[in-house]
C-alpha cells in the first residue's frame, strides 16, 4: 500500500523543486525584469533551462504520485475486496429478514394471546380450574399449577 510513504514523499519532491526554483531566482533574478539587469548570457541561460527541468521534474512526479496514491484510496474505500462485498450482502439479508420479523412481532403476539384465553377457558371446563385473564404473562415452569376456583375441590 503506498499510503504509508507517499506523503513525506511528495512533500520533499516539492520541497526539492520549490528549492530549486528559489535558488534560481537568487542567482539569475525574476525572467524579463525591467531595472537595469542585462540580458542573461549564454552560459545563464542554459543554467536557467537546466535548473527549471529538475524542479518541473520534481512537481511532476509529485502530483503523479499524489494521484496513485489518491486514487488507490479511493479504490480500497469502494469496497473492491470480495470478501467484504460478500458480507455486505449477508448484512443486507440479515437487515432484511429482521425487518420482516418486526413486522410479524404484533401479529404472533396478538395470536398467543387469542390461543392463552382458549386454553384457559378450555382448562376452566377440564380441570375446574379458572380461567386465566387474557393480559396475563406466560407462566415459567417454575410457577405452580394455575389459582383454582373458589368453589373447586381441590
Amino acid at each position: 500500500m503506498l499510503s504509508g510513504w507517499t506523503l513525506p514523499a511528495i512533500v520533499l519532491l516539492s520541497g526539492a523543486g520549490a528549492l530549486v526554483m528559489c535558488l534560481l531566482v537568487l542567482r539569475y533574478g525574476f525572467p524579463g525584469r525591467a531595472g537595469g539587469l542585462p540580458a542573461p548570457g549564454r552560459s545563464e541561460l542554459a543554467a536557467i533551462r537546466f535548473g527549471h527541468a529538475p524542479a518541473g521534474a520534481c512537481f511532476a512526479v509529485a502530483a503523479i504520485l499524489a494521484t496513485v496514491t489518491l486514487v488507490e484510496q479511493r479504490r480500497a474505500r469502494s469496497g473492491s475486496d470480495p470478501a467484504l462485498a460478500a458480507l455486505g450482502e449477508r448484512l443486507s439479508g440479515l437487515e432484511a429478514r429482521l425487518g420482516a420479523m418486526e413486522i410479524r412481532t404484533p401479529e404472533l403476539s396478538s395470536r398467543l394471546g387469542r390461543i392463552e384465553t382458549r386454553v384457559g377457558r378450555l382448562e376452566g371446563r377440564v380441570g375446574g380450574r379458572c380461567p386465566r385473564p387474557a393480559s396475563r404473562q406466560p407462566r415459567g415452569p417454575w410457577d405452580g399449577p394455575g389459582p383454582r376456583c373458589a368453589g373447586a375441590a381441590g
